[in-house]
């Protein structure tokens, strides 16, 4: 069978990551159903001139997304939500993944909400990941993103010049459909690595309405900032996330 062009030979974006997302696309959309098995392993790697070790991979980390399930000597299937509740929580194993990433919207039990979106004047935090002169103005993507119908996480993501036109020009982003980590890569602008910062903290105002956190609720902020190949910091995010509702889970190395 005919290599499938979903994988780009050329991105930055490792295969297995790619071959998950498009999967991960095909049950977003129906063409993968609910209970369904997904292609072998075989299937896979000659649908898409992928290696085994790639697509166990791929798989895997449906699985860790609670997308999919392994059942022993049948294969890997939709998740239907039977046996044991598939993981939940935030389940990162790609230093160049954003965190909200793993909250997306190929996940089946997530709901995306835009809060706002467009120019703005970069917060002295944003400012100062970037690198770029206090008064910079860039573009910012704020989004509520909901797990089962509960807020779980809040993220800002904001953007200097000129990346900050592929943001605005990238529509179905803007609408809550689609990755802006994506939507970045596709403009030339994809992540090489990812610095991280985080810390337990109270959220106030319009945070704490978002995620509808009281202050016993447990919460991370969890600032960032990423770089492409050539070391250009072009894209910051600050990350409120509720841990009660989707645990942190981050893997170094590769998923077993």
């Amino acid at each position: 069978m005919a290599e499938d062009r979903t994988i780009d030979r050329s991105s930055p974006v490792p295969y297995y990551r790619q071959l998950a997302d498009a999967l991960g696309r095909q049950v977003a959309t129906g063409d993968l159903t609910t209970g369904q098995r997904l292609p072998s392993e075989a299937e896979l790697c000659g649908r898409y001139g992928l290696s085994r070790a790639t697509v166990r991979q791929a798989l895997a980390h449906l699985e860790q997304q609670g997308v999919a399930r392994r059942v022993a000597g049948r294969g890997v299937f939709v998740h239907d939500g039977a046996g044991e509740q598939a993981p939940t929580g935030w389940q990162v194993d790609d230093p160049a993944t954003t965190l909200e990433g793993a909250l997306g919207s190929t996940n089946p039990l997530v709901e995306i909400e835009v809060r706002s979106h467009g120019q703005v004047t970069l917060p002295t935090w944003a400012t100062r990941l970037l690198e770029v002169p206090d008064g910079t103005t860039g573009h910012e993507l704020v989004r509520l993103h909901l797990l089962d119908g509960t807020p779980a996480l809040l993220s800002t993501r904001l953007q200097p010049p000129p990346v900050d036109a592929a943001v605005a020009a990238a529509e179905p982003v803007l609408r809550g459909a689609g990755s802006l980590t994506a939507a970045l890569a596709a403009a030339g602008w994809a992540a090489a690595g990812t610095r991280r910062s985080l810390h337990a903290m109270s959220p106030r105002g319009a945070v704490a309405e978002a995620l509808e956190a009281g202050p016993q609720t447990p919460v991370l902020r969890i600032r960032a900032v990423s770089w492409t190949r050539t070391g250009l910091l072009h894209d910051a995010a600050e990350s409120w996330v509720r841990t009660d509702v989707a645990p942190l889970d981050v893997t170094l190395g590769t998923p077993r």
